[in-house]
Order: C-alpha cells, then structure tokens, then sequence
C-alpha cells in the first residue's frame, strides 16, 4: 500500500495495521485503489511464511484444501463467500469434491496484494474448523 503513513498522520488514525486502516478508508469513503500496491515477491514471501501451504503462482496466492465430505465443502465456501463479500474481496475458487483450491490476487494491480495476504489467513481459520 502506498501513502499510507502520511493519510494515517493526516487522519489520525491510530492502527499500525495496513489492513485494519484500508477498512477503516473504505468506511469513510475514501477511493481504496489510491492506497494500495502490488506486493513485490519478497514482501509477498514475507506474508506467506505465515500461511503454511500457500504458494504463489501466476501472480496469484494458491492453496488447495480437502474436506471431510462435499457437504462441509460447500458450507466452507458459504462462510468464506460472506468474508469475502464483507472485504469486497471475491477469491476465485475451484471446486472438485472434497477438493476446494482458491486463487487470490487483487485483479485491479494485477497481482497480490496486502488485501491477499489477509484473506489468505481469514480462509485458513474457516478451513481449519472442519
């Protein structure tokens, strides 16, 4: 993301998180695309050490899960269909039975972005409670 310290000292928000203050923009109004950036592939490097199993490919985030049932796979996709449209952040996904296979970047940079990253660990926790 780019010009965020100085929009964070001219509103004076208070969060240290690049995420927390772009969701904090956008429920002020502010244009959302003006903040951020394309992750360089070491920054994005960086964020997937965090994100055991995820890979970057064709400048996208990839991981692909398997599910106990096609039933649990399909309430996945639901509580992360929901995650994804409360950040206006739609992942692309590939369903195959148990297999569910999800592809983030932010399509308006062309490649990933903080926004992925953050996603990427929102999809971790819902995956990981079936």
């Amino acid at each position: 993301m780019t010009n965020l310290p100085q929009l964070n000292e001219k509103l004076a928000l208070p969060f240290t998180n690049s995420y927390t203050n772009w969701v904090l923009y956008v429920m002020i109004g502010l244009k959302v695309q003006e903040f951020m950036t394309k992750l360089s592939i070491s920054e994005i490097e960086e964020g997937l050490r965090a994100l055991p199993g995820w890979s970057i490919q064709d400048g996208k985030l990839i991981k692909q899960f398997e599910l106990s049932s096609f039933p649990d796979l399909v309430s996945c996709v639901v509580k992360i269909g929901f995650i994804a449209e409360a950040a206006d952040h739609h992942p692309d996904l590939l369903i195959n039975y148990k297999r569910l296979t999800f592809m983030l970047s932010t399509h308006s940079l062309g490649g990933v972005s903080d926004k992925d990253l953050e996603l990427a660990k929102q999809i971790e926790a819902v995956v990981n409670r079936y």
